[in-house]
């Protein structure tokens, strides 16, 4: 079953904008930051640039870079990666200068965190475009492509002193892979990619979600991006065994406090709970300018029912447009 028939079976056959890239959950999805992601892959695997993949925690950049060398004409080259964060700083020397990668992709994972005097020497070696001379005066053409992987925004890191601009500016493509809380509209669509392998990990059926629900898990801030979201998916099947995930069902088994500490903190459950419906409905509104009837389909209350919350929670309404 593809991401497309599994979306569409969990959300009760609500008709989805849906647009699937084969393996790469990251850059499934038919938002605008999606489909800017796809642009960028296809760039990057269609020519020979150094590419530079920007990332938050959470978001597989290991998965993108192998495929970028998958499906590009170095495909059937060496693939060599490396966490630049292992301590042992003779091998990651080793590693990087060795000619093992020649002809294929070198994959530098957390650059930032790369030593300071190697990142001079690969600085060097991508502007020289060839490997130190031996004794002997000879020169090694470096035939090699080289994407690398930065946690964080480049010019913090940069300013940080953890990541060198003379090594950043020999990059030539930069990919940024968007973070979950800019993908509200995609989270129909990626839970219906990832429930299966929930569901098969916990051993349970694959549950269906409620419109109402999906509602609400694509309004959370997901800090922690797609793992966060493996962990909430593996939660709910198990808590509905097969059945159907409800809005009282996110509400009972998913963590709220990210939303309800940005709020000004809560003393009790009681709190949190009304904390997050306000902090929740004010958004679907503002989602809507303001238009009752529309906010009300997507929560899946009355009209009248949905007044009555908004004068209780004391939620301002949005100027209509």
């Amino acid at each position: 079953m593809t991401c497309i028939d599994r979306a569409l079976s969990v959300t009760d056959g609500a008709e989805l904008h849906l647009i699937a890239f084969p393996t790469i959950v990251e850059l499934v999805g038919g938002s605008v930051p999606a489909e800017r992601a796809r642009s960028m892959f296809r760039r990057a695997t269609g020519g020979a640039d150094t590419v530079i993949v920007v990332a938050e925690a959470g978001l597989d950049v290991q998965s993108v870079a192998r495929a970028i060398h998958d499906n590009s004409v170095r495909r059937d080259g060496p693939y060599v990666s490396i966490d630049c964060g292992i301590p042992d700083i003779a091998r990651l020397e080793q590693q990087i200068f060795s000619k093992v990668a020649l002809g294929g992709t070198l994959a530098l994972f957390h650059l930032q965190e790369l030593p300071i005097p190697l990142q001079v020497r690969l600085a060097r070696l991508l502007r020289d475009g060839q490997f130190e001379t031996d004794a002997s005066g000879a020169g090694v053409v470096f035939d090699v492509r080289v994407i690398a992987t930065v946690n964080g925004e480049p010019d913090a890191v940069m300013q940080e002193g953890t990541l060198r601009r003379d090594l950043f500016a020999r990059f030539n493509l930069l990919f940024e892979l968007p973070p979950l809380r800019l993908r509200a509209s995609d989270i129909p669509m990626l839970i219906g990619c990832l429930i299966g392998d929930a569901a098969a990990e916990a051993r349970v059926p694959v549950p269906t979600f409620s419109r109402e629900a999906l509602t609400l898990l694509a309004a959370l801030p997901w800090r922690r991006n797609f793992h966060e979201l493996r962990e909430v998916l593996e939660v709910l099947v198990r808590a509905v065994v097969g059945g159907a995930v409800r809005l009282e069902d996110v509400l009972d088994h998913v963590a709220l406090e990210p939303v309800v500490w940005s709020q000004g903190g809560a003393t009790n459950l009681r709190d949190a709970r009304l904390s997050f419906e306000r902090h929740f409905i004010a958004k679907i509104l503002n989602r809507h300018r303001g238009r009752m009837d529309d906010a009300a389909r997507s929560l899946g209350m009355q009209r009248t029912n949905l007044y009555r919350k908004v004068r209780q929670l004391g939620i301002g309404l949005p100027r209509t447009r």
